[in-house]
């Protein structure tokens, strides 16, 4: 699988560089056989700017941690290629550190775009649960490579 990646700061308060290895890597685990070709932007922002994504176009007025988009092909593209948005909110990541440190934190929110970005739901307690372990098992190989460790750099 050929993956093109795009990342995209959202504001200065989150301008900092995100490893595209673990994003990579992350996508190929989430997205294995499913498409040829893969074509993701990244959207690192803050409480505010992922509170006016989820209001405007899932009609929630609050702030969450992951959002996930998948476009359908435009006629005439790469046939076979999946692309989409996957936006992150570094504040939310920073403040609950439930994994330890912002990073992991950060590399969980990921992890579980991707999962969404392959067409994965957690709709119900049975399927949360399916995501949260597979997520969890990613980032474990992911730390094994080292790919953790420099998610986030000024």
């Amino acid at each position: 699988m050929r993956t093109r990646l795009t990342i995209t700061a959202s504001n200065s308060k989150v301008n900092k560089r995100i490893s595209l290895r673990l994003l990579d890597f992350l996508l190929r685990k989430a997205c294995a056989a499913k498409a040829a070709e893969i074509d993701v932007n990244l959207v690192v922002t803050d409480d505010a700017g992922i509170r006016d994504v989820n209001q405007l176009h899932l009609g929630h007025d609050f702030p969450t941690d992951v959002i996930t988009f998948t476009y359908q092909a435009i006629p005439g593209q790469i046939p076979h290629c999946q692309s989409g948005e996957i936006i992150v909110n570094m504040e939310i990541a920073c403040r609950l550190k439930r994994l330890g440190d912002a990073n992991r934190e950060l590399a969980l929110y990921i992890a579980h775009g991707c999962d969404h970005f392959a067409g994965e739901n957690d709709h119900t307690p049975v399927t949360r649960r399916r995501m949260r372990r597979r997520e969890l098992r990613w980032l474990a190989e992911a730390s094994k490579l080292n790919l953790l460790s420099g998610l986030l750099r000024a």
